[in-house]
């Protein structure tokens, strides 16, 4: 699935730092949304600070899933 290098940050945040987080951002840039409106979105300051369900949030709803 995907590759990722996975951090723990001081928060205890879990960070994707590579697969996910790309695959995101090309499936929302062609969707015409932008990183600053993800980051909005999911009240986060950087985008590698979502947490993987975050991050799999955002790739369900942005490829159309219904997200519950």
């Amino acid at each position: 699935q995907f590759k990722s290098s996975v951090e723990i940050d001081p928060c205890g945040r879990v960070s994707q730092v590579t697969g996910e987080i790309k695959f995101l951002l090309d499936l929302a840039r062609n969707c015409g949304i932008t990183p600053e409106q993800i980051k909005a979105r999911f009240g986060v300051a950087v985008l590698e600070a979502l947490t993987r369900t975050q991050c799999s949030r955002a790739i369900d709803e942005f490829s159309g899933k219904v997200v519950a």
